[in-house]
């Protein structure tokens, strides 16, 4: 993260010291706040099922953010384990194939597309700024708040 920071800075000859940045947005995401629906739909939905994450970063960033005491670690399958990043649609098919991942919840255009393309199941989430990309799957279900699916 760091060396990509120092060549962006440096790309762009952007004031500041790249690394003395990186460490205070990594340490700021334990104070990213979470969509409203999520921690009444995660206790929820975390009763009845499994419930784990897909997440593109690694195992310690995960580990610091507001989402991390929702879900069973047991099921944070990060980028970091298994290498890979999404939208590769390996991603979503190692979740599905290797720990038995049988839906997917998608917010972002790479999600519903990376998923649709590995063929796992998912329910695209209608986020505000989120928009599905033209060219990928069209979602066959959609959402607008965590809770739907809770219910």
């Amino acid at each position: 993260m760091f060396r990509c920071a120092d060549g962006t800075y440096e790309h762009y000859a952007l004031l500041g010291d790249a690394h003395t940045d990186c460490a205070g947005l990594l340490a700021s995401i334990a104070e990213w706040p979470l969509w409203p629906d999520v921690e009444p739909a995660l206790t929820a939905i975390g009763s009845r099922y499994r419930l784990g994450i897909l997440s593109n970063v690694d195992d310690d960033i995960l580990a610091s953010s507001k989402v991390w005491p929702l879900i069973d670690p047991a099921h944070a399958l990060t980028s970091q384990r298994l290498a890979c990043y999404k939208p590769d649609p390996r991603i979503y098919a190692i979740a599905r194939d290797r720990f038995g991942v049988q839906l997917h919840v998608a917010a972002s255009a790479r999600d519903v597309r990376g998923a649709g393309e590995a063929k796992l199941p998912y329910v695209r989430i209608a986020r505000p700024g989120h928009l599905v990309d033209p060219d990928g799957p069209e979602p066959t279900h959609t959402i607008t708040d965590l809770r739907e699916l809770a219910d």
